[in-house]
């Protein structure tokens, strides 16, 4: 079972045993319907490295195009979440002139669940499951998240020192 985030793709290897020459394979859905029309391979390369396959799960369907003529097939499951990991991350409350009351606040969604947040920039704080930050100063900072299944979003934002008033 190959795992990828959402909206990505990943390569998976064909290995022939018990035959040597030319075949062809293909791709097909859980419905039957054809993903990849027969791409013509052969032993020569072995294993055979298929790339930009999303997620899903496929039968593949290998060929031989030469003598004894036969078929072969394999499920493969390739795991995706149901939307992007997305972060929203709000500075909630600016510095003061004191220059240390600062709170960021992240939230993530999507992915693969079990988020875990981490804080760098002007401070740094590492990965826990507590998204928000609080006490901080004045600076450039970048709130990353990674989900279970290790697929990671950023955003960044700056707290400033408020201007003096009259």
């Amino acid at each position: 079972n190959i795992v990828v985030c959402f909206g990505d793709t990943t390569s998976f290897d064909i290995n022939v045993s018990g035959y040597t020459g030319p075949y062809t394979y293909q791709l097909f859905d859980t419905s039957g319907t054809a993903v990849t029309g027969a791409i013509a391979a052969n032993t020569a390369t072995n294993p055979l490295t298929v790339n930009n396959v999303s997620g899903g799960i496929y039968d593949v369907v290998l060929t031989e195009t030469a003598a004894p003529f036969c078929s072969a097939n394999a499920s493969l499951v390739i795991s995706s979440p149901n939307e992007t990991l997305a972060l929203d991350a709000t500075a909630t409350s600016n510095v003061t002139c004191t220059d240390d009351q600062g709170t960021i606040v992240a939230v993530a969604t999507g992915g693969w669940g079990d988020y875990q947040y981490e804080l760098t920039g002007a401070a740094t704080v590492a990965f826990s499951d507590n998204g928000t930050f609080s006490d901080l100063s004045a600076g450039t900072y970048t709130v990353n998240v990674i989900d279970a299944k290790g697929c990671i979003a950023s955003e960044t934002l700056t707290l400033n020192v408020p201007l003096p008033s009259d």
